[in-house]
């Protein structure tokens, strides 16, 4: 997936979410960068189950406390692995990795 290459190139990562305020932030945020509908649209987050199966981490390495799955989520498959944000109902779902979806990124604080 090309949206793990993408942050680390200009020293960020896909968004890791610790709370439910800032889960609601970036579901907005993405609403508004969508130009089309958002209607069952979906983003990458930085959450995978990549190490050890059922062991969900973010890729910056941060705690993994807060998490606000779908209702029969996270999928017990070894082929959903990575972690997308539903930017309607705010869920988050188990995907496929190699699915083609937009992407959200985090960097730290300019100075």
């Amino acid at each position: 997936m090309n949206a793990f290459k993408y942050g680390p190139n200009y020293g960020g990562n896909l968004a890791s979410i610790h709370n439910t305020f800032d889960n609601q932030l970036v579901s907005e945020k993405s609403t508004a960068a969508l130009s089309q509908s958002t209607e069952n649209m979906m983003v990458w987050l930085g959450g995978q189950d990549m190490f050890q199966l059922n062991q969900w981490g973010w890729i910056d390495n941060s705690n993994f406390t807060y998490q606000n799955w779908s209702p029969g989520n996270p999928l017990n498959a070894t082929n959903y692995m990575c972690l997308a944000l539903g930017v309607t109902n705010r869920y988050w779902y188990s995907i496929d990795c190699s699915t083609t979806l937009p992407y959200v990124c985090e960097f730290p604080p300019s100075a």
